[in-house]
């Protein structure tokens, strides 16, 4: 089984602060909480995370409908394997973690077998 790893990258320290402030809020007010659109509109976020997510652009009209809860996002016909992945997009996101380094997947380090 191949593991998924993820290199986390911050661009800016307020951005970080502001993925603090979010991680010290309790899980009620997480839910609820929308970061700051980081001079991003909804199409450019979902060109951002990749896997053909740009195809939902015309469903979102505002940054904040991407931070809408699950049940709102089946709605709209998200299927369930984008929906995971959006949320957990949105989750790195709220963090303070930059996109898309923060979700481009690392091969991991495999030795090779000398023995022959």
């Amino acid at each position: 089984m191949i593991q998924k790893r993820f290199k986390l990258t911050v661009s800016n320290l307020e951005t970080l602060k502001k993925g603090q402030e979010y991680l010290s809020l309790a899980s009620s007010e997480r839910a609820k909480w929308i970061p700051p659109a980081r001079d991003l509109d909804p199409e450019s976020f979902l060109t951002k995370i990749g896997r053909n997510m740009t195809q939902y652009s015309s469903k979102f009209s505002k940054f904040e409908d991407l931070f809408s809860p699950s049940s709102k996002l089946k709605d709209l016909g998200l299927k369930v394997s984008d929906r995971k992945y959006l949320l957990s997009c949105r989750e790195w996101y709220k963090r303070g973690m930059d996109l898309p380094r923060a979700l481009t997947k690392t091969r991991p380090n495999r030795r090779k077998n000398l023995s022959k």
